[in-house]
């Protein structure tokens, strides 16, 4: 054999087997903190300085300092100064992972304990006091808003004695005092994930090395070039075919307007598949969306609160609309139309920030390579949109904790059900039937509600109080309970809405509908209005409140 055939071969059999290492040995740490005690917080805990431990956050506890990060606040005892606080560095609120537990309600976040220093227990005392100040500034200057809100005087006197408490010297004191010794930092497990991707590839290239250096022995070069070649074509040609659709849908991704873009949905989403999951939790969620979509490789999401707007409306001709504002602050928008072989098409808005392809998180654009792969996901994270049969719908948050019935019926996920409901549902009636027969599990720490409409005029929201189900019929709607007689009804965006469409006798043009869309939009955070025509098939949509550039959407318009 010649030297250097012998010395390749040999190479890269040593640098196979160190990459197969250094996978294992990845695939070994990524999993540790599965492997690793797990502590409830509340509870109080005693932990060593390098210990590795798991814990799942309820966003009610785990609270956030502005400037510092977050932090445990475990009472102790009944007076002021009986309780510890512990820092937690490096947690991003809302980040899900589809490898978190799926069979807790909090996802499962691991850590590691560090020591405590001084300038932490100092950055943590000053950013409560400049969070206190802040508020009590604002208390003050707004307090018979607070009073007209629900809050009693006694409530009132005790935020306020609070906050004076925690803005003096001895409040102050006690936080440095009471910040313990130790603090959690929040393993970051995306290096090990790397390694595993990089090690894996690397592998893969010394293996092939590896077979062409033995093959090369027997056969001639020139009968290598071609063999290669050809099975290079072939598998090229196989993957091009079994994959088109899912290509066609990465390939028709397109920046729209600034601020939304445009892609057609040829792809089957697995649909039916998602609806055999139970999914009651963005962990679960994750999982079906990899396991059907992606062969199984993580996927992450960061889910918020958002303040919306939606109304229904006739027109002057007797079709009909649903106006609909989608306000979250920083996000983009895709417009996505869909066409499965046994539903009904559809025309729709996803929330960009949901997979990490905007906001705060931003991993990639929307347009990159990484954007077009999950471009085959859009469609189970549908916002708000409208189907050929003439049914719309939109999804607003609640600003109250989650809702996960807990009954016999079958577990789905509030942006599964939304999906559902534009495929196979042409009525309000069908798609309450649909909600009514499932156990609907909303999104992260909120609550959430569906206004539903449809071209025969008929409205409704859907909303769960406490794990139950109401049904209340109406045109418009925001971000307050219609079912809860408790919940404050103080917002002026709804009060906009009724006056608007109570004076016009619900009839309005599309034009009359973009400015009441206009009228209750929430500047800074509004980011797509729509108006759709649910009679015709056709969407009215303005980004980023551009409200002098109207464009009209129809099926046609993704044949570009």
């Amino acid at each position: 054999m010649h030297k250097a055939r012998k010395a390749v071969i040999i190479t890269s059999a040593v640098l196979l087997a160190a990459s197969v290492i250094v996978f294992a040995t990845a695939s070994v740490l990524s999993g540790r903190g599965n492997a690793g005690h797990h502590v409830v917080m509340q509870e109080g805990i005693e932990l060593t300085e390098g210990e590795r431990i798991e814990f799942s956050p309820a966003e009610s506890d785990l609270l956030t300092a502005a400037g510092f990060g977050h932090y445990f606040k475990i009472n102790t005892g009944e007076e002021r100064s009986d309780y510890i606080l512990i820092p937690v560095v490096g947690y991003k609120p809302h980040q899900v992972s589809s490898s978190d537990s799926s069979e807790q309600d909090n996802f499962n976040v691991t850590a590691v304990v560090i020591p405590t220093t001084d300038q932490m227990r100092h950055d943590l005392a000053d950013n409560l006091r400049s969070s206190a100040e802040s508020l009590y500034a604002s208390i003050l200057e707004d307090y018979d808003e607070y009073v007209a809100y629900g809050y009693t005087e006694e409530q009132m006197q005790k935020i306020i004695s609070g906050l004076e408490y925690r803005m003096s010297d001895e409040g102050q004191q006690d936080i440095l005092n009471n910040t313990t010794a130790y603090s959690l930092q929040v393993a970051d497990t995306s290096v090990y994930f790397s390694a595993k991707i990089i090690s894996a590839a690397a592998g893969i290239v010394f293996l092939i090395v590896l077979i062409y250096a033995v093959l090369g022995i027997r056969i001639k070069g020139k009968h290598l070039v071609i063999g290669t070649v050809a099975v290079i074509i072939t598998v090229v040609a196989a993957t091009a075919f079994i994959f088109r659709k899912d290509i066609s849908t990465m390939m028709s991704l397109r920046e729209f307007c600034p601020g939304l873009y445009m892609a057609r949905i040829d792809n089957d989403y697995k649909l039916d598949n998602m609806l055999e999951y139970e999914i009651n939790s963005e962990a679960t969620m994750l999982n079906a969306i990899s396991q059907e979509l992606f062969f199984g490789v993580p996927l992450s999401v960061d889910l918020e609160g958002f303040g919306c707007s939606a109304f229904s409306a006739e027109t002057p001709e007797g079709t009909h609309i649903m106006g609909r504002n989608f306000d979250l602050g920083d996000t983009d928008g895709t417009i996505i139309y869909t066409a499965p072989e046994n539903g009904y098409r559809s025309i729709g808005i996803c929330d960009m920030s949901v997979l990490n392809l905007a906001g705060e998180y931003r991993m990639a654009d929307v347009v990159s390579p990484m954007g077009r792969v999950m471009s085959r996901a859009f469609p189970l994270i549908t916002f708000d949109g409208m189907n050929e049969a003439g049914l719309g719908i939109s999804i607003l948050s609640l600003d109250y904790h989650p809702s996960h019935p807990q009954t016999d019926k079958h577990d789905v996920y509030i942006l599964v059900a939304i999906r559902a409901i534009l495929d196979t549902c042409a009525t309000v009636d069908e798609a309450m039937a649909f909600l009514e027969a499932n156990d609907i599990h909303s999104m992260a720490v909120y609550n959430y509600h569906l206004f539903i409409t449809d071209r025969s005029g008929n409205s409704a929201v859907a909303e769960w109080v406490d794990n139950e189900m109401y049904i209340i019929d109406t045109e418009y709607v925001t971000n307050f309970y219609l079912a809860d007689p408790d919940d404050p009804r103080d917002c002026d965006r709804y009060d906009t809405l009724e006056e608007t469409i109570t004076s016009c006798g619900d009839v309005m043009t599309i034009e009359e509908a973009m400015e009441l869309l206009d009228d209750v939009q929430q500047e800074g955070f509004t980011q797509w209005s729509c108006v759709y025509d649910l009679d015709n098939f056709t969407v009215y949509v303005v980004s980023e409140t551009d409200y002098d550039n109207v464009h009209v959407v129809t099926p046609e318009s993704f044949d570009n």
